[in-house]
């Protein structure tokens, strides 16, 4: 059985070195895709071996995994770009006795009885959408408490220049993460 990830730490030089490989591979094309597809190439693609390299469960991802959430309060749950479990079989649903309970009694409602697991991170993505990842971020800190760590990557691709921005939140606060490439780190005037 593979191993489990037990430290953001860990889970910090993973995910910097796979964005960088990411960054290195779509740097290099012409085009880029849409936010899915950038995030399946993320993991799939770049993730997936990384996991696999340090020996850890890359059953534990989830693209637009289900998880718990503080706010917005109503729904209970979202659905976020990459979720990562600590254990495999982690995750968060419906609790299915309330579920068969209201279907038997033939009343259509929505099941508000969810149960579930925290998610170890959350990683939410944007492309070329300043606004969204502000709300991404908004999210994150709103919701640290329910994960170890969260991360808010942007790409972007002014004129021909491909850039990749992202910010760590971890216990409410957000610091910098990784900015590729290195120059396009935006420096305070004299």
């Amino acid at each position: 059985m593979a191993g489990i990830l037990k430290d953001s730490f860990v889970l910090d030089g993973i995910i910097r070195e796979a964005l960088g490989s990411l960054y290195r591979e779509l740097s290099t094309a012409s085009w880029y895709k849409r936010e899915n597809e950038i995030v399946s190439l993320f993991a799939f693609g770049h993730l997936v071996p990384v996991f696999q390299r340090e020996g850890l469960d890359s059953a534990v991802l989830d693209i637009e995994g289900r998880v718990p959430q503080i706010e917005p309060r109503n729904p209970l749950r979202g659905r976020k770009d990459l979720v990562i479990w600590a254990h495999r079989l982690d995750g968060y649903w419906r609790d299915e006795k309330a579920v068969g309970e209201w279907k038997r009694s033939g009343v259509q409602r929505v099941a508000t009885n969810w149960c579930g697991d925290r998610p170890f991170a959350v990683a939410e993505w944007k492309l070329d959408d300043r606004i969204g990842h502000q709300a991404d971020k908004a999210w994150l800190k709103a919701n640290s408490g329910l994960m170890q760590v969260g991360y808010a990557i942007l790409v972007e691709r002014p004129g021909s220049a491909l850039k990749l921005t992202s910010v760590k939140i971890q216990d409410g606060q957000e610091s910098p993460f990784l900015i590729l490439p290195p120059a396009a780190i935006e420096r305070p005037s004299p």
